[in-house]
């Protein structure tokens, strides 16, 4: 470990993590019970704020109908609902959104167009309400009313495997696909090469275009490779997701190569897609709410910059460094190249602090903001309670990073939520501030919360200092030419053999 000033160069494998010293605040924030519900859990959020009036919010959150404090999943779980709240005062105070023709399912996303139009998507079980797969709703009232839902996938896709954890993304950029929704996917667990895919709607979600491969023989996906869609300013499509064969979410195999994040992106609105490795070195933590004590996932968040074209960000934990920390890697070319990890988990790395679930979203003046989830004021572990940390990082004209001062958003150390799986939760930024929904224990259960900070608790425009960097070189054959061993192929068969014999999972299994 080499200290220069107050800067922290961890040297790991062929690249560098850099951090600087803490530097804590505590912010003047108001945490809000979102959902507020007696027996069900909620976890893994989704988040949107209505760009023509940042005071209207919408929430969503994956429903539990017990408790599930020692496993999953329970003999329940299939009635399992998708929940949305709305709020028309900045997050004070919120409402039940009652959805029409609405079964059980889980996994969900919302996102605002720029015209003040709300999207909600849910993945729910075929043959609820004459529906199944991934259906979608519309709001043109700022979630108050919907219509819908329309169904954009079906339980099974066109491979006939099951489908999971769809995510919504849309055009704001005022430009030829303005308006145009799109909803990303994969397969679940059902082969030992998995698959991303990508549907769009030009008609406000009432019909959807061909289903199109964002993943690719150059980099293929990694079972349980974790998508998630977004759209820039200019209106490139991108799509993030895990690719490494020879590797599965199961906790009993060790990870046999390494896997990479990628961007895959689309200047045709989805139709084809060119890839690029953001970091080929990825070694996956073990956070056992990423999905449950069964798989160790490795899950990415993506941002777009609304104002400023080819600016994409993606941030993920990574245990390279022998515990699980946030970096972040940025582009300013459109998703060619790509900035050297930073770490940006403001504690001194090497301490056992544990860190997972990280949000990304670009504030107005082109900072990126970051919320995470750690363990610092418990000794560290991964079950042991978390705060809930934000910290803006400046992005130079070449996409060099500088962070701020990291600030807490939750008010007090929360134990771990009885909603697994919590895989993930989300944030927004706007002239509004710096937003964030998760999920914290209200008495017996989980609930999902909500809180908003100022830009101005969050610092000013800093000046950048970390030179930019490329793509982090791989020296394994890469995972487009990497042959599978023995050892390899036997454990993805198994892998792909507990995924099959589980119990249902979600409501995915189709009745």
């Amino acid at each position: 470990m080499f200290v220069k000033r107050r800067w922290v160069v961890l040297l790991v494998g062929c690249g560098a993590l850099a951090l600087l010293a803490p530097a804590i605040v505590q912010a003047d924030s108001v945490v809000q019970d979102v959902s507020n519900t007696l027996t069900r859990p909620e976890g893994e959020e989704s988040l949107a704020v209505n760009p023509i009036n940042t005071n209207n919010i919408l929430v969503g959150a994956n429903q539990i109908p017990s408790q599930e404090v020692t496993s999953f999943p329970n003999p329940s779980e299939a009635n399992a609902p998708c929940g949305l709240w709305v709020s028309h005062d900045g997050g004070a105070t919120w409402s039940v959104v009652n959805l029409p023709g609405f079964g059980q399912g889980a996994d969900q996303s919302v996102v605002f167009d720029r015209h003040g139009t709300a999207y909600y998507a849910c993945d729910q079980l075929l043959g609820i309400g004459g529906v199944g797969g991934i259906v979608v709703w519309r709001s043109a009232d700022g979630g108050d009313h919907w219509t819908g839902p329309v169904t954009a996938a079906a339980t099974l896709d066109s491979d006939g495997h099951l489908i999971d954890r769809p995510f919504l993304a849309v055009d704001t950029s005022g430009g030829p696909r303005d308006g145009t929704v799109y909803v990303g996917w994969e397969s679940f667990f059902t082969e030992p090469i998995s698959a991303v895919y990508l549907r769009s709607s030009t008609d406000g979600g009432q019909h959807w275009g061909a289903v199109t491969r964002p993943d690719g023989a150059d980099f293929p996906s990694m079972i349980d490779p974790r998508q998630y869609p977004a759209v820039d300013a200019n209106g490139t499509v991108y799509v993030e997701y895990v690719a490494g064969l020879g590797d599965s979410p199961v906790a009993a195999q060790p990870q046999v190569s390494p896997m990479s994040i990628v961007v895959a992106r689309s200047h045709d609105g989805g139709a084809t897609f060119q890839r690029t490795a953001v970091d080929g070195h990825v070694v996956r933590g073990g956070s056992p709410q990423e999905a449950t004590a069964f798989f160790l996932e490795t899950i990415a968040a993506i941002a777009t910059d609304p104002r400023r074209p080819g600016h994409v960000a993606v941030a993920w934990p990574d245990a390279r460094s022998g515990e699980s920390r946030i970096v972040l890697s940025d582009s300013v070319d459109g998703g060619v190249t790509w900035t050297v990890p930073l770490d940006i988990a403001d504690d001194p790395a090497g301490h056992g602090n544990q860190h997972d679930h990280v949000a990304i979203a670009y504030a107005p003046d082109g900072r990126i903001g970051a919320i995470w989830r750690d363990h610092r004021d418990s000794g560290g572990g991964f079950t042991t309670p978390f705060g809930i940390f934000a910290r803006m990082v400046s992005v130079g004209s070449a996409g060099e990073l500088t962070p701020g001062t990291a600030v807490r958003m939750s008010t007090s150390p929360q134990p771990t939520a009885n909603c697994i799986p919590c895989e993930y939760f989300a944030a927004a930024a706007g002239p509004d501030g710096l937003s964030a929904a998760w999920e914290e224990m209200r008495g017996a259960n989980a609930d999902a919360v909500f809180s908003r900070l100022p830009l101005s608790a969050l610092g000013t425009q800093a000046t950048p200092v970390i030179a930019a960097g490329q793509p982090l070189p791989d020296t394994s054959a890469g995972p487009g030419q990497a042959a599978l061993g023995t050892l390899g192929i036997a454990l993805l068969l198994l892998a792909s053999v507990l995924a099959l014999l589980r119990p249902r999972r979600r409501g995915k299994t189709p009745p």
